[in-house]
């Protein structure tokens, strides 16, 4: 029963392989930049009745980059997933010093959990779980664009319009990196809630600090951290 389930788990992961990768007509370079728009993860037009309904086009573009510089070699598209995972972990830390307490301790912890989670071993060492990396990245800097914004705007700084543009277009981007970002501009205006409140205490000469803000922060990578999309397809990596 147990080399049932090995054989069975092999086969769906080069499946995946095939079908993201190896046997899409986007990566492949048969079509057009532009048909990445129109298809959906696998390469199946979004239109077609056969289509998965994944629509993740900056990821498509990511592996057709891949594909381009060093064909099918699994080492370049291993290198820019831990990278990816690197620069995902270093936003991480900047998040941490938004939300936790002053103090290194907890902002090292939360940085050292988030890099080494086992949770994040199917996104980071699966070549197809580059979706969330690309969208973790996405999404968490839209909530420190946002953060920005929300500190220019109680300074009455013109350039608080210039954060928020920027915090709708990288949501945007995640977005186009995986579905679960939708909840980006949701927990932005959660966390402007939040901070509207913690700014009325302070007015009334009560604590500042919200212990909301330390569960904010995992709600912000949902995307990383939660549950799979019901759209998505478990990431395997090249062999």
């Amino acid at each position: 029963m147990a080399l049932w389930f090995i054989a069975r788990s092999n086969s769906s992961s080069k499946m995946v392989r095939r079908r993201a990768i190896l046997g899409n007509p986007d990566v492949l370079g048969t079509g057009s930049w532009s048909q990445m728009l129109h298809n959906d993860f696998w390469g199946t037009p979004l239109v077609d009745s056969g289509s998965h309904g994944s629509y993740r086009p900056l990821c498509v573009a990511s592996f057709k980059l891949n594909y381009l510089l060093d064909g099918f070699k699994p080492f370049g598209y291993h290198l820019v997933n831990v990278l990816l995972h690197s620069l995902a972990t270093g936003l991480v830390v900047k998040l941490a010093r938004h939300l936790l307490p002053a103090g290194r301790s907890g902002v090292a912890i939360a940085g050292l959990l988030f890099a080494a989670h086992p949770i994040h071993t199917e996104a980071v060492a699966g070549v197809v779980g580059r979706a969330d990396l690309t969208g973790c990245i996405f999404y968490l800097l839209a909530l420190l664009a946002y953060i920005r914004h929300v500190r220019w705007r109680q300074w009455g700084d013109r350039r608080q319009w210039l954060a928020l543009a920027a915090t709708v277009l990288l949501a945007a981007a995640a977005l186009l990196c995986k579905e679960t970002a939708v909840t980006a501009l949701v927990v932005c205006a959660i966390y402007d809630i939040i901070k509207g409140y913690a700014g009325s205490r302070d007015k009334l000469g009560l604590n500042a600090h919200c212990p909301g803000n330390i569960h904010l922060i995992l709600n912000m990578l949902y995307l990383y951290l939660g549950p799979r999309s019901v759209f998505t397809v478990p990431p395997s990596s090249f062999h």
